[in-house]
């Protein structure tokens, strides 16, 4: 449900609830460190903690469905996915206080266990962002940030959902002299999501109320201290850990007679980090790092059939990750020279273990090295405009390939360069292009997913020409802005099915490319003291560059997205939001490599709340209820894995 848009670009005139808590600049990756006018040369936009706070989500699956041209995804694997302007997923990089959250072995996080309950708000860069973000950022960048306070705070928040869902939080935040903290914890026990009645699924699915094999369990703990050092310095340590167990949603439209179809339990998942940021100010010069470690764990069970019974296979994964980035400005030339190194090593041991050949294990070490190596100079030209352009170079190494041949490192560039100006008080137009590049991770290279894909070790990396134009007007009580955009994709890593031996396998191949053209469009408007309305569209038409023309969409893109959303201030603290979101045009691909449109969908929610301000306890408490899906309608983003259908919820917080 999207509920609200806060961007760089984006400032109403209207009196919003102001946020007790904030944002130290070193959790976020700055990418201008200058005037507002070099910051608005790319697309950035950002959501804010109160956006965040409504929907009422324990995890960043929901909140980022607030992101315009943003479509999140749950696949086969149960991974739920975000999908920036029709890139691909891999494409797209989440990063939490600057480090990296992406588990490199496949370059994405399953955002359905990324807790929100320790971001205080979200920002994203788009189009020919940054080369300072490093590589395989073709799509796009995610940066969660996490809070802060001025003082000491305490939240408890409580939800209940049908189908059965609980969900708790805790937060607590505050300082002392030159320290502040951050505490933060919640648990979530689900069912399974709600099915829609109309969803039509002949295969795998047992009841009508939910979705077969959708539970899933989920507890998570975050700390963060942060030190002031001298006049404008800051230090800080994060540390995450969360832990679950969830089930993966079968495909329905598959005849497990005929195809291989995933009958998967993840009994273990879980994930821990530590953070460390380092910010400071001395004279013309700025220095920013964040080093983090991550340790990735998880184990995937799959079974015979439906009834999860007996299990077949097991797979156990172990991810460490070691990451860095350095970044440094300093005032040259008149305007701001930036430079930065980033790297991360990262190891996967994975054990397969066969339960039918009487516990036969087969144990595989992979190993993958990253780095970039960038620069970029941005200048103000007066007092309306200002450019940026920077270039990079990137390698990517597999010194430990498991027991696949050994591959040659791989290097190459990126380049950026953008430009704004100002056609008036309230208007202003920039533009941006640039070169990016994403390497084949090492699970498309070497992975077999228990036996469902076919290896392809010669991928070769992908590479994007993206430009954008975005033309902004910013008035006391309405902003947009609209960015027309262009992407074309060299070499793009896509999938086919394979018949072998009567069984249809899934195979990683470079295609000739692919290009992308569209229109974003986002805005807010206040139509008076008592409504907010807030939306976004994006209209894109992609394309494959190979094969006929029957044969040439991309596939699960849509190129129709867009939310509406509405809110209404009442009296004595009363808040109706309506949302209502639309998706169109999309398609995906059958077993016998067939384009097939999905239904389009439109998913209509509302949540009401009262917020009563309690003085004895400096605070207040909320409760609310909503429904989500109000109409039951059938969301199809892939054959065979509906999303959720209508949900009841309430809740409240306490605030103190």
């Amino acid at each position: 449900m999207c509920t609200g848009l806060s961007t760089s670009h984006f400032a109403v005139g209207q009196e919003t609830p102001v946020d007790s808590l904030r944002s130290y600049d070193l959790n976020e990756i700055v990418i201008s460190d200058g005037t507002d006018e070099e910051a608005a040369i790319l697309t950035v936009q950002r959501l804010r903690l109160a956006d965040l706070a409504r929907t009422d989500a324990m995890t960043v699956e929901r909140a980022a469905r607030l992101i315009p041209s943003a479509h999140i995804q749950t696949n086969s694997r149960g991974e739920s996915l975000v999908y920036l302007r029709s890139a691909g997923e891999r494409q797209v990089a989440v990063f939490f206080d600057g480090a990296l959250l992406n588990v490199p072995w496949d370059n994405r996080i399953d955002l359905s266990l990324v807790p929100t309950s320790m971001v205080g708000s979200i920002s994203v860069a788009k189009g020919a962002s940054s080369v300072l973000y490093g590589t395989n950022v073709l799509g796009g960048a995610v940066n969660l940030r996490s809070r802060e306070a001025d003082g000491p705070v305490t939240e408890v928040a409580a939800r209940y959902a049908d189908p059965h869902s609980v969900q708790v939080q805790l937060n607590r935040l505050g300082s002392f002299g030159k320290f502040s903290y951050a505490l933060a914890a919640g648990y979530l026990d689900s069912d399974g999501f709600a099915l829609s009645s109309e969803a039509e699924l002949p295969f795998n699915q047992s009841g009508t109320d939910i979705r077969s094999n959708t539970d899933r369990r989920l507890g998570n703990v975050f700390g963060r201290i942060v030190r002031s050092v001298g006049e404008r310095g800051l230090f800080s340590v994060s540390a995450m850990h969360y832990r679950g167990r969830k089930g993966v949603a079968p495909e329905g439209h598959l005849d497990p007679q005929i195809s291989n179809v995933r009958y998967w339990r993840l009994p273990e998942l879980q994930n821990s980090m530590v953070i460390t940021n380092y910010s400071n100010h001395v004279g013309p010069v700025t220095i920013r790092s964040t080093v983090w470690a991550s340790a990735f764990r998880q184990s995937i069970d799959q079974f015979e059939t439906f009834e999860f019974g007996a299990v077949s296979d097991t797979q156990q994964d172990t991810d460490n990750t070691i990451g860095l980035r350095v970044g440094g400005s300093v005032e040259a030339a008149g305007g701001h020279l930036r430079m930065s190194i980033n790297g991360l090593t990262s190891s996967h041991d994975q054990t397969d273990i066969t339960v039918n050949s009487g516990l036969e294990e087969q144990s595989l070490a992979f190993r993958q090295s990253i780095f970039s190596i960038g620069t970029e100079f941005s200048r103000p030209l007066g007092d309306a405009a200002a450019f940026t352009f920077g270039g990079s170079l990137d390698g990517y190494s597999t010194p430990k390939t498991g027991d696949k041949p050994s591959r040659d490192p791989d290097f190459s560039y990126g380049v950026m360069a953008g430009a704004t100006t100002s056609l008036g008080d309230d208007l202003r137009i920039r533009g941006s292009i640039g070169r990016k590049l994403r390497f084949p991770t090492p699970r498309e290279l070497f992975g077999e997913a228990l036996g469902r894909f076919l290896v392809n070790p010669d991928l070769r990396p992908e590479s994007s020409i993206l430009a954008e134009v975005g033309l902004a007007l910013n008035r006391p009580t309405v902003s947009f802005e609209v960015i027309p955009f262009l992407s074309r994709t060299f070499d793009t890593i896509d999938r086919r099915n394979v018949e072998l031996d009567g069984t249809v396998f899934r195979q990683r191949v470079n295609l000739e490319g692919s290009r992308v053209i569209g229109v974003e469009v986002a805005g807010v408007a206040s139509a008076s003291r008592y409504a907010t309305i807030s939306g976004n569209a994006t209209i894109v038409r992609g394309k494959m560059l190979s094969g006929s023309a029957d044969s040439n969409k991309l596939v699960e893109k849509p190129n129709i997205l867009a939310a509406l959303n509405t809110e209404f201030r009442g009296p004595r603290g009363s808040r109706l939001l309506v949302s209502g979101t639309y998706t169109a045009d999309a398609y995906s691909l059958s077993e016998s490599n067939e384009f097939v449109r999905l239904p389009d969908s439109f998913v209509l929610s509302a949540r009401v709340s009262y917020l009563q301000t309690i003085q004895a306890l400096q605070g207040g408490v909320e409760v609310f209820g909503r429904v989500d899906n109000l109409t039951d309608d059938v969301v199809l983003p892939q054959l065979g894995l509906p999303g959720e259908g209508r949900s009841v919820s309430a809740g409240m917080s306490l605030t103190f």
